[in-house]
C-alpha cells in the first residue's frame, strides 16, 4: 500500500485526511452526545451545531449559493415537521441521496418544461394543474456509436424519463397533500379531507367518486393510498372542460352568463350553496358584461390606485396611460380594494379598440365619498416607548401603514419603486424624492432590487417619529392626507384595482399622475350621458335639455344649453325616494354657460336593499 501511495504522490494527503476524518467522527459523537432531545425535536439541528463548531455559522451563506427549491403550495415550511425540514435540505444538497423509509425522493421538475394553468372546473373548486411536466428531448445520439450502445442509451433515456415522470408525480402528490395536512405521515381522516386533497391535486371528485374510496368501513387513508387514488382518477383535461362548458353554452357564443352559471351549479349534479358559488365566481374571470369567457385566453394588465377627497370636496385619483400593440376586443374593470365598509362591486366597459395609447380616467360619483359630519372624540395612539425606552409603532398604526403600503404599491409586487413612492410623497408632502435622496434611503432602510420593502416603509415612518422625539404631528399630517381620521379609519379615500383584458395582445398600463379629472373627465361624462341618456326639454325652452342616463345602481343627469345666453336651472329632488346625490342637497340650482353642457348630479340609492325612486323636476330661473 505504501509504495503505491508514494508512487502516486498520495502519501501526504492520506496522512492528513485520515487523522482529520477520525477527529471529525470523534467530534460528531461528542456533539450528538451533548445535544438535547429538545434541540433535536423542536429546533433546527443547525442551532445545536453552532454551539460547538464555530465555522458552522457560515453554513447559511453556503446554503444561499445552492439552487432554490420551489415554494410549497399554500403552506409555510414552518408548519412541517423537523424530519421534513432536514430531508428537504438533504435533497437539494445531495440529489442522489437514498430516500428514508416511507419517503419518496422529491426532485424538482425541469423548470423549462413546466407550465401552470388555472382552470375553472365545473364542480366545487378552482383547480391548479401542472401541465407539460415531461422531460425535454435528449440530444440525438452520434451515428458512429454501435447499435448496442445506441440501444443501451435509448433504454437508459427511457428509464430516466420514466423515473422523472414518477418523481414529478410524487412531488405533485406531496405538494397537494401538504396543503391540507401537516405531514405526509399524517392520515386523511374524513370524507371532506379526501375531497379537499383531491381538489388540490387538480381532480374534480363527485360524490360518487368519494364514495368509491371512502366506504362505510373506511376510517383513514394514508399518503400511499392517496397516491394510488390519483393514479386511478386522472385530472380533467382542457378538452373535457371545454366540452362541459359547451353543454351549458347551447348557443355556442363562447360565453357563459353569470346568472346562468349560478342557476346550474345550485340546481344540478352535486348541488352547491350560494356561498360556495360566490367563492368560485369571485375568483373566476367574469368580464364587465357579467360573462365568463371560457373558450379564449385574454391577456391582462393590472394596476392599483386610489380616490382621495380634498378639503374643498373635490375628488382626485390616479390617471393612467394604456397601450395596446394591436387592435383588440378589450374589457376594463374597476373595483374597490380592501375597503371593509364598501360592498365589493365591479364596474367596467367592453368594446373594440385600435392599436395605440389611451387615457384611462377612473371615476366615482362622490355620492358616498364626501366630507362627513361625524366628530371623533378621541385620538388613536401612533407610537409608544417599549421596556428599553425605545420608540415603537403601535399595533393599530402599524396595521394602517401596511394598508397604506398595499394601496401605494401600484403594481402589486410587494415593493415600492421610486416612482410609486413619489405618488405617496406628492400626496403627503407635495414634494418628490430624487435619485440622490433615494440612494440615502437605500443605505438606511431595507430594499430589494432598489425598491423599498414593507419593513423598510415601516422603519421610515418610525424614523420620522424618532426624529421628533415621539411627537406624532407629522405622522398625522401624512395619515389625514391619505384619507384617515383620528381614529385611524379610512373615511376620505377609496383604494381600487383596475384590470385591463385584451383578446389579441398584451396591454400595458402605467399611472402617470394624481389629480382631479377636471374638464377632461367632465367632457367624457357629458358625451356619454348625451349619447346614451334620455333627453327631455325644459318647459318653456326647447334649447335647454336635461339628459338622464341610468346605469345599474347609478343615475347621472346632464344639462345641455344650446342657447346663446347662460341659464340657471333649478333642480328639485323632493319627489324622489331613498335617493342620495353627490350635491348633498335636495333642492339646488346650477348655472350653465351658453353653448355648453355640464354634469348636473349623480344619484345612487341611499339604502341598496330598499326600493328607490328617482323623480327630479327641472325648471328655469327667470
Amino acid at each position: 500500500m505504501l509504495p503505491l501511495l508514494l508512487r502516486d504522490g498520495l502519501l501526504l494527503p492520506y496522512a492528513v485526511t485520515t487523522p482529520a476524518f477520525l477527529a471529525t467522527c470523534l467530534a460528531s459523537f461528542s456533539i450528538l452526545d451533548k445535544t438535547s432531545a429538545e434541540d433535536l425535536q423542536l429546533k433546527a439541528f443547525s442551532l445545536s451545531l453552532k454551539g460547538y463548531v464555530s465555522w458552522f455559522k457560515s453554513f447559511p451563506r453556503i446554503v444561499r449559493t445552492l439552487p432554490k427549491a420551489p415554494p410549497r403550495t399554500q403552506r409555510d415550511s414552518s408548519n412541517l415537521g423537523l424530519d421534513s425540514k432536514i430531508w428537504t435540505l438533504m435533497e437539494w444538497v445531495h440529489p442522489t441521496a437514498p430516500s428514508p423509509a416511507g419517503k419518496e425522493q422529491w426532485k424538482p421538475p425541469p423548470s423549462s418544461s413546466v407550465r401552470t394553468t388555472l382552470l375553472l372546473v365545473p364542480g366545487k373548486a378552482l383547480a391548479l394543474q401542472i401541465l407539460g411536466t415531461g422531460m425535454a428531448s435528449s440530444p440525438r445520439n452520434n451515428t458512429s456509436l454501435s447499435a448496442q450502445k445506441a440501444t443501451h442509451s435509448e433504454n437508459s433515456q427511457g428509464k430516466k424519463s420514466q423515473h422523472t415522470e414518477e418523481a414529478n408525480f410524487y412531488m405533485n402528490c406531496r405538494a397537494a397533500y401538504l396543503t391540507v395536512l401537516k405531514s405526509s405521515l399524517e392520515n386523511i381522516k374524513s370524507r371532506e379531507q379526501l375531497s379537499l386533497v383531491l381538489q388540490q391535486a387538480g381532480r374534480n371528485p363527485s360524490q360518487k367518486t368519494i364514495n368509491k374510496y371512502w366506504t362505510s368501513q373506511t376510517t383513514a387513508l394514508n399518503f400511499d393510498d392517496f397516491c394510488a387514488i390519483l393514479k386511478q382518477e386522472k385530472p380533467v383535461t382542457k378538452t373535457e372542460l371545454l366540452e362541459a362548458f359547451g353543454k351549458i353554452d347551447t348557443d355556442k357564443t363562447g360565453y357563459i352568463l353569470h346568472d346562468e352559471l349560478y342557476k346550474i351549479l345550485t340546481t344540478r349534479g352535486d348541488k352547491m350553496t350560494w356561498d360556495e358559488v360566490n367563492t368560485i365566481t369571485k375568483q373566476a374571470d367574469f368580464n364587465c358584461s357579467g360573462k365568463l369567457n371560457y373558450s379564449k385566453e385574454w391577456q391582462c394588465a393590472q394596476s392599483k390606485g386610489c380616490f382621495y377627497l380634498e378639503e374643498d370636496g373635490e375628488i382626485i385619483s390616479h390617471k393612467y396611460r394604456v397601450h395596446f400593440p394591436q387592435r383588440s376586443s378589450v374589457c376594463v374593470t374597476i373595483k374597490p380594494l380592501n375597503v371593509p365598509q364598501v360592498e365589493e362591486q365591479i364596474f367596467g366597459w367592453k368594446g373594440e379598440l385600435g392599436s395605440g395609447n389611451y387615457w384611462l380616467l377612473p371615476f366615482t360619483t362622490g355620492c358616498r365619498l364626501r366630507k362627513g359630519k361625524t366628530q371623533i372624540t378621541g385620538e388613536a395612539k401612533l407610537v409608544y416607548r417599549d421596556e428599553d425606552g425605545e420608540l415603537a409603532l403601535t399595533k393599530d398604526f402599524r396595521a394602517a401603514l401596511l394598508d397604506i403600503f398595499e394601496t401605494i404599491d401600484l403594481d402589486g409586487n410587494g415593493l415600492l419603486s421610486l416612482e410609486e413612492y413619489n405618488f405617496f410623497e406628492l400626496r403627503t408632502s407635495g414634494e418628490k424624492c430624487d435619485e440622490e435622496a433615494w440612494a440615502v434611503c437605500k443605505e438606511n432602510f431595507e430594499m430589494k432590487k432598489n425598491e423599498l420593502t414593507r419593513q423598510g416603509f415601516l422603519d421610515l415612518n418610525l424614523m420620522e417619529a424618532t426624529d421628533r422625539e415621539g411627537d406624532p404631528s407629522d405622522l398625522w399630517v401624512t395619515l389625514l392626507s391619505l384619507g384617515y381620521n383620528k381614529a385611524l379609519e379610512m373615511t376620505e379615500a377609496c383604494p381600487f384595482v383596475i384590470d385591463i383584458h385584451a383578446e389579441r395582445c398584451k396591454p400595458r398600463v402605467k399611472a402617470v399622475c394624481l389629480e382631479a379629472g377636471g374638464s377632461q373627465l367632465s367632457r367624457a361624462l357629458c358625451r356619454a350621458v348625451v349619447s346614451k341618456g334620455q333627453p327631455k326639454a325644459l318647459d318653456g325652452s326647447d334649447n335647454i335639455i336635461a339628459h338622464t342616463y341610468k346605469s345599474g345602481r347609478r343615475i347621472t343627469s346632464v344639462i345641455e344649453n344650446k342657447s346663446e345666453n347662460k341659464v340657471i336651472v333649478r333642480v328639485n329632488n323632493e319627489q324622489s325616494k331613498n335617493c342620495l346625490n353627490n350635491r348633498g342637497l335636495t333642492v339646488f340650482a346650477v348655472e350653465v354657460a351658453p353653448k355648453s353642457m355640464m354634469v348636473c348630479q349623480h344619484v345612487v340609492p341611499l339604502n341598496e336593499q330598499e326600493e328607490w325612486i328617482y323623480n327630479c323636476v327641472y325648471s328655469l330661473v327667470r
